[in-house]
Formats: C-alpha cells, sequence, structure tokens
C-alpha cells in the first residue's frame, strides 16, 4: 500500500475540498445516494476517487470494474450505514442480491457499515 493510501486510512486524514464528491441523505450535499456519487466518478481512474458519505442509511452498492480508486470515507460506523435486504426470497439472484459489491480495482473504505438484514427467513 502507499504512503497516501496508509494516509487516507488514517482517521485525520485530510482531503482537497475542490476535489471532493459528499453523499447526504438530505439533498444538502453533491449526491443522495452513493450510487449516484459513483457514477459520476471518472471511469478507469488512475487517481484516487474520494466520496465522502455523511451519517445515514444508504442503499445497495455495486462498484463496477470499470470505477477503479473508489475511496468512501463515513462518518464512523455508528453513524453511517449501507444496509439492504434483498434476497432470493424476493426475486433476486444470488449474484444480484449482494448489500455491496466491489469488481473495481484499488477499492478503499473506512468509517463506513455494511448490513445486510435480509435474514435467514428469506434465504
Amino acid at each position: 500500500m502507499s504512503k497516501k493510501d496508509c494516509q487516507i486510512l488514517q482517521s485525520d486524514y485530510e482531503y482537497d475540498p475542490i476535489r471532493k464528491l459528499i453523499v447526504a441523505t438530505d439533498g444538502a450535499e453533491n449526491f443522495n445516494t452513493v450510487t449516484d456519487a459513483i457514477n459520476f466518478a471518472p471511469n478507469n481512474s488512475y487517481d484516487r476517487v474520494i466520496i465522502r458519505v455523511k451519517e445515514g442509511v444508504y442503499e445497495n452498492v455495486e462498484i463496477p470494474s470499470y470505477k477503479t480508486n473508489i475511496v468512501l470515507l463515513g462518518d464512523g460506523t455508528d453513524f453511517t450505514f449501507i444496509s439492504s435486504s434483498r434476497s432470493l426470497g424476493d426475486g433476486s439472484t444470488t449474484f444480484r442480491s449482494a448489500t455491496f459489491a466491489v469488481a473495481g480495482d484499488g477499492f478503499v473504505a473506512r468509517d463506513i457499515t455494511i448490513d445486510d438484514i435480509a435474514g435467514p427467513e428469506k434465504h
């Protein structure tokens, strides 16, 4: 891991406010959903794309292979959640039922809880 990547994982990391993508459930920032921010990020990026995910509960997230070097920075594991209950019981395939799926190289996340709440009754 590069020195820059190690810095990103530190809790006191300061990122360039001009180059940030911010997600907030209340609509007060650039994006309302994590998916919208990922879709906006450049394809096949050689540079880190930092997405700040503010406190709240967010939907399923899929990061395709052409969205590389994505970094998600949450407000803390007790405050920022990606949660879902997709399941075979709802008609999703096993592959599409993931709460959080990453195919893009170079992915990094910090201070986010990923919570699959489907439970055994939904298979």
